[in-house]
């Protein structure tokens, strides 16, 4: 029906917005396959995959686990030397597999919804689990993000580097939203304007950065800032190997 509307030349002002949700279920729908050919093929996918066993993952549950381990281990100050090594190393093998658990999962995980990309973002951000442990899961958000463009990892990124108290937090997800930018500005405007909302007529910080056993040297351009919308972009130098 609605294509002999289109036919006949009548007017739908609704037919911009209907194109526009049609095109982002495609491009999810694509993104989520080759993520599926990715798991099949890609050797650190597959090894990931492996690891969670097929489980899907309860964010309220990783957090109590990683908010117990803080918690144990500041009770372990209580305890005599012995069993206080004992717990330590308890605790810390459990914290290893929860954390181990999460990156995997992020990592091999499909485009994000919104209530997912909330979710592990308030993890990240919330400060009663150890700073390390949110170090990590940005990690894996970054690289999910290098496997695979998905606008609300990106967008976990942002919201990190513009929420986090922590500087090497700040830092990290700010590395991952420059190396995890779409060039597809067309089909992402959100992109822009959520950097926009973030930026808010500030200069992104340029400096030398160590990531993955490499320093980068990170550039940004700011071009536009009006209303909702922003194009920038950020030069990337990769230096000589740590």
């Amino acid at each position: 029906m609605m294509l002999n509307y289109y036919r006949q030349g009548m007017v739908d002002n609704s037919r911009e917005r209907i194109f526009e949700n049609v095109q982002k279920r495609l491009l999810t729908a694509y993104a989520n396959l080759r993520i599926d050919y990715l798991r099949r093929n890609n050797v650190v996918m597959t090894s990931a995959l492996v690891h969670i066993a097929g489980r899907t993952a309860d964010v309220a549950q990783v957090r109590n686990q990683l908010e117990e381990f803080v918690s144990d281990l500041a009770m372990l100050s209580l305890d005599s030397d012995d069993q206080s090594a004992v717990k330590q190393e308890s605790l810390f093998a459990t914290r290893f597999a929860v954390v181990n658990y999460a990156f995997n999962y992020i990592l091999t995980s499909h485009m994000w919804s919104e209530s997912e990309k909330q979710d592990w973002t308030a993890l990240i951000l919330t400060p009663t689990i150890d700073v390390n442990d949110s170090l990590v899961l940005v990690s894996a958000v970054m690289l999910a993000c290098l496997m695979q463009f998905d606008l609300r990892k990106l967008q976990t990124l942002m919201d990190v580097y513009a929420f986090a108290s922590d500087e090497r937090l700040r830092q990290r997800s700010l590395v991952g939203w420059a190396l995890s930018l779409s060039r597809d500005t067309a089909l992402y405007p959100e992109q822009n304007a959520h950097g926009a909302a973030i930026v808010g007529g500030r200069t992104l910080p340029s400096g030398t950065w160590r990531v993955e056993g490499c320093r980068y040297s990170i550039a940004w351009t700011q071009i536009r800032i009006a209303g909702d919308t922003a194009e920038y972009h950020a030069g990337l130098d990769q230096k000589t190997a740590i």
